[in-house]
């Protein structure tokens, strides 16, 4: 099957906006190492997962189904991006997206009802609540978002939208 990205224009509008959402997502880093309040801390993370989101939809298709994923393999393939990239990963975009559903699971799982939610800190620094009571913590010094009980290390995914927006960058100039 044919696929839209084997016309060298669209290739390259596709090859555009991945160069685009990489330098959202490094903003919304930029902004997070700067940020000065939790609110800034927790829109900068939201707004640095979004843009991952975006650039796997990109590259894997909006439905990561085996047929969209081909059709975007020769987007991938001019890239240079492989299936390990953690940017595949759009698990912890979809945590921010469907929170609803986090706090109904932690209501139905937690009967003390301990709730920590946007904490700005080493998650071992506060004796008490188990892991999975903590909704959104994060670590700014390790650069590690913990979301209930789950750990999501930013730094893999920053170092492979730098490397990814070089590429893109490159591509996109021709």
């Amino acid at each position: 099957m044919a696929s839209a990205l084997d016309d060298p224009h669209v290739l390259r509008v596709f090859t555009g906006e991945v160069a685009n959402q990489c330098s959202y997502a490094l903003r919304a880093f930029g902004d997070l190492e700067e940020a000065g309040s939790v609110p800034d801390t927790f829109a900068a993370i939201q707004a640095f997962l979004i843009a991952t989101a975006n650039i796997s939809k990109l590259l894997w298709g909006s439905k990561q189904t085996p047929t969209r994923a081909t059709e975007r393999a020769p987007l991938r393939r001019a890239l240079s991006v492989g299936d390990e990239s953690p940017l595949k990963l759009r698990q912890w975009r979809n945590y921010f997206e469907h929170y609803d559903e986090r706090i109904e699971k932690w209501a139905r799982a937690d009967p003390a009802r301990n709730y920590v939610d946007q904490n700005v800190g080493s998650i071992d620094e506060i004796a008490g609540p188990s892991p999975h009571s903590f909704m959104r913590n994060y670590d700014p010094t390790l650069h590690r978002l913990w979301l209930s009980g789950e750990c999501c290390d930013l730094m893999p995914m920053v170092a492979a939208v730098c490397q990814l927006r070089q590429r893109a960058d490159r591509n996109v100039r021709g």
